[in-house]
């Protein structure tokens, strides 16, 4: 059904299938169109029940399947005459435990060298970072004190200070018990998503952000196409022994190849032509289309690409996939003597399709003042109130497990202050987010009793909502970490919490970004990076 809904086929028929199924069906950040493998997913759907047999949980089925399969060696290990539902579950049950890990609350019953508790893997099959010559205790609760602290001087006897600087900085839960968590969002939550994406090779796929283009599906889907050049050229067909043709429908007397088709054509030049004469009609805030494209489709696409990540809300990937999938729908319609708009036609379909939708979102974010000639508050740094600090922060976790967060500090002149940032022990983004709030409000203990107020800002809309609810119900009880922001933030007289883009966030990412090999910590009287510098120049731009 599937296949028959991406290529046209039917039951009695076969056509062509332009990129293989192992490639559709993998994750869109991994190049795919993010389609499910029924056997992988349902795995994955199974493995939350799992997790609940593992975690010892409190329900009736839960302690039926303990009282008959409980006690085994392994514990998820399947026997003849067995059930099917535990068979089910010991399926999924691989999967929980190379996922789960127990955060630390009172430690007891937590094996030190057999439970996972730092990662999901138990130190017993690390190859190094333990003394193998001190005597290790048997349970987690040994390496803490009495009030629940962690007991550095033991750690440093057992394991080294990398080790224990991980230790240190991992989350715990406020329960008595120990909790199983997931260790890809530290929490029992489970993350369906991440976890059906762990069974595929990280990769990296320039692509991306082809789903971040906000335009219409079938654009976007034709874009994915383009870049596995998954469209059926002359070229194509002829390399299979389908086509006998190889030259440009258009006259142009070349082989009609991708790279021909959307970036050496005089039909596509064309359209970019006249697409260029309807946007020197300015928009506010459109960049500029340039007339000549890059010579190939791949160049076509990093172009688009960059524009994207530049600019989040770029027109440019907008109005160049509507334009390609119109551009190659004029093809064939001129292929199967159909009729077709003529280059003019599209540029107008094109500029109507797109345009229009720019209007609106653009109106739908903006305030007042930016549609009387400001710029978008969400997308640029704005200086707090005087006598205000604001504080940016940011957290990010790379795919190899490397995480860090940082935070940085300037006042209502947009002047720099002080900046932090350290690397993190989890795989989770909202926990390292969190964690990059809780290190922004602690470099602001030296301010309490001396300003109006604080501003806090991040590019995390959860973390951001997360703070904003807590600051509203300050009875509500949330994780330690979250507590001890609220706290601090109110110290302060006035206190604010605000979203913003990655874009208004460049300094508090560029900080995090560098506290991955190394902890930063930097103040007004030191030497700065340029490029840091640089983004602190623009930031402070609009400051009056």
């Amino acid at each position: 059904m599937i296949r028959t809904f991406l290529w046209n086929g039917h039951i009695n028929s076969h056509s062509l299938h332009y990129v293989n199924w192992e490639t559709i069906a993998a994750p869109k950040c991994l190049g795919g169109l993010g389609i499910h493998r029924f056997h992988l997913w349902h795995k994955v759907l199974i493995a939350k029940f799992s997790a609940q047999v593992l975690s010892n949980q409190s329900s009736l089925w839960v302690s039926c399947f303990q009282a008959k399969y409980g006690g085994r060696q392994p514990q998820f290990s399947i026997r003849r005459g067995d059930s099917c539902i535990w068979k089910l579950l010991c399926v999924a049950g691989e999967l929980v435990q190379q996922h789960t890990k127990w955060q630390i609350g009172s430690g007891l019953h937590c094996s030190v060298l057999f439970d996972p508790w730092i990662t999901a893997t138990p130190i017993s099959k690390w190859p190094t970072y333990v003394n193998v010559l001190a005597e290790i205790p048997s349970q987690v609760a040994d390496f803490l004190h009495t009030d629940g602290a962690w007991d550095i001087h033991k750690l440093l006897q057992c394991f080294n200070s990398w080790l224990v600087k991980r230790i240190l900085s991992m989350p715990r839960c406020n329960v008595s018990s120990n909790v199983l968590v997931w260790q890809l969002s530290e929490s029992t939550v489970m993350p369906n998503c991440k976890v059906y994406n762990s069974f595929f090779s990280t990769h990296t796929f320039n692509g991306s952000w082809i789903w971040k283009v906000k335009t219409q599906p079938r654009f976007y889907t034709f874009l994915w196409r383009l870049f596995y050049e998954a469209i059926p050229t002359f070229s194509w067909l002829a390399s299979r022994g389908i086509s006998p043709s190889v030259n440009c429908l258009w006259g142009c007397n070349e082989t009609e190849d991708i790279d021909h088709v959307f970036c050496r054509c005089s039909f596509a030049i064309d359209v970019y032509g006249y697409l260029h004469e309807l946007l020197v009609q300015p928009i506010q805030g459109l960049p500029t289309i340039a007339i000549t494209p890059p010579p190939t489709m791949q160049d076509f696409l990093k172009l688009l690409g960059s524009s994207q990540a530049q600019l989040r809300h770029s027109m440019l990937p907008k109005y160049y996939a509507a334009a390609f999938y119109l551009i190659w729908q004029a093809r064939n319609n001129k292929l199967h003597a159909q009729s077709y708009a003529n280059p003019r036609c599209i540029a107008a379909q094109v500029y109507y399709m797109e345009s229009v939708n720019f209007n609106f979102n653009q109106l739908e974010n903006w305030d007042l003042t930016s549609l009387l000639g400001s710029r978008n508050s969400s997308s640029s740094w704005d200086p707090p109130p005087p006598n205000w600090l604001k504080i940016n922060f940011d957290g990010a976790v790379r795919p190899n497990g490397e995480a860090a967060a940082g935070a940085i500090i300037r006042d209502c002149q947009g002047q720099f202050i002080q900046a932090f940032g350290c690397s993190l022990s989890t795989y989770a983004v909202d926990v390292a987010e969190l964690y990059g709030a809780f290190l922004a409000i602690q470099l602001t203990k030296p301010w309490i009793g001396k300003l109006h107020g604080l501003w806090l800002e991040g590019d995390s809309e959860t973390i951001i909502t997360l703070l904003n609810t807590a600051l509203r119900h300050k009875d509500m009880q949330g994780s330690s970490s979250t507590s001890a922001i609220i706290a601090l933030l109110l110290s302060f007289p006035s206190v604010g919490i605000s979203h913003v883009y990655r874009q208004a966030n460049q300094a508090a990412h560029y900080i995090t970004s560098a506290s991955f090999t190394h902890d930063v910590f930097w103040d007004r009287d030191m030497s700065l990076p340029f490029d840091f510098s640089a983004i602190l120049l623009q930031d402070c731009s609009f400051c009056t």
